[in-house]
């Protein structure tokens, strides 16, 4: 007799499976869930969770691996993006006692300078450009 989970693996053989799409789609759709809980909504707003947790499923067990392969990596090339901006504004405000950042006139990119310099003629290193500013 064969297992369960050998049943479920054949099952599975040829759809898409878990990824981290799926995840955040299940996630947000139990804050979303855990949300609606304290408010008085018409009932067909709850069901938004419900129909969250079936795109998820479906995502999992479809047989479109390409495709889900494509809208997984476009989630997670937005995801990086939003996590490494998180962490530099996390950084800049930890930062903000020592350190003053200024943004190249030329080429915009994040310079960051000590504080209590007074007046500097600050360069970016990218491009060349001087530029003045106040630490």
């Amino acid at each position: 007799m064969q297992s369960f989970f050998y049943k479920l693996r054949q099952w599975m053989y040829g759809r898409y499976g878990v990824d981290q799409l799926s995840i955040a789609i299940v996630i947000f759709s139990m804050a979303v869930s855990f949300i609606l809980l304290f408010f008085r909504v018409p009932y067909i707003v709850r069901l938004i969770p419900t129909l969250l947790i079936i795109l998820a499923f479906f995502r999992i067990l479809s047989r479109n691996i390409e495709k889900r392969r494509r809208e997984n990596q476009r989630f997670m090339q937005f995801f990086n993006r939003s996590k490494t901006e998180y962490y530099a504004v996390k950084t800049q405000v930890q930062d903000r006692k020592y350190f003053k950042y200024f943004k190249c006139p030329n080429c915009k990119a994040k310079l960051r300078v000590p504080k209590g310099k007074g007046r500097l003629n600050i360069t970016c290193p990218k491009c060349r450009t001087m530029f003045h500013g106040k630490t």
